[in-house]
């Protein structure tokens, strides 16, 4: 990751076949990533970590430090930031919410799945947001899946159904 950094250009997955790694390396590979807004380096970081058998923990810290950055990716303004690649985000939440699923850890699903639904929304892709959004609509997150289902809606133009779900 940090070659990548240096000279400006993506990590390949190839240059992580033969990588071995503590727990720690991932981490610090990954914030590393994330934090220098190299979008597609940390895709391809734990798209490779996905391909290996790992402990169920480095999963729960990985999703554990994206989540606690979600706020300096987007303001509730709703104007997406510039630097932000919002789909390879998404994607990041969803290796996140996979290992997640795996490891039975519903709640943690839930609450990565609405982080994922708010990056494809301010990528543009309402119609995918509202998907995801929908698998949450019942239960304990049903008002804030409503919610963001509606706003969703609203942004895509289709007032009527953001008041429907609204109601």
């Amino acid at each position: 990751v940090l070659t990548s950094l240096v000279n400006d250009t993506p990590l390949l997955s190839k240059d992580l076949v033969k990588f071995k790694g503590d727990h720690q390396h991932w981490w610090d590979a990954f914030e590393l990533a994330v934090d220098n807004k190299a979008w597609a380096t940390a895709v391809t970081a734990l798209e490779a970590l996905g391909k290996k058998k790992v402990e169920t923990i480095l999963w729960l810290q990985l999703a554990k430090r994206l989540s606690k950055r979600h706020a300096l990716f987007m303001d509730e303004s709703g104007i997406p930031f510039t630097d932000v690649d919002y789909l390879r985000l998404s994607r990041l939440y969803e290796l996140c919410i996979n290992a997640a699923k795996n490891a039975n850890a519903l709640d943690l699903v839930a609450a990565l799945a609405h982080l994922r639904a708010r990056c494809l929304e301010m990528g543009g892709h309402y119609s995918q947001s509202i998907a995801l959004l929908q698998q949450f609509s019942q239960g304990k997150q049903a008002v804030p899946a409503k919610m963001s289902i509606a706003r969703n809606h609203c942004r895509m133009g289709d007032l009527p159904a953001s008041i429907r779900t609204l109601d």
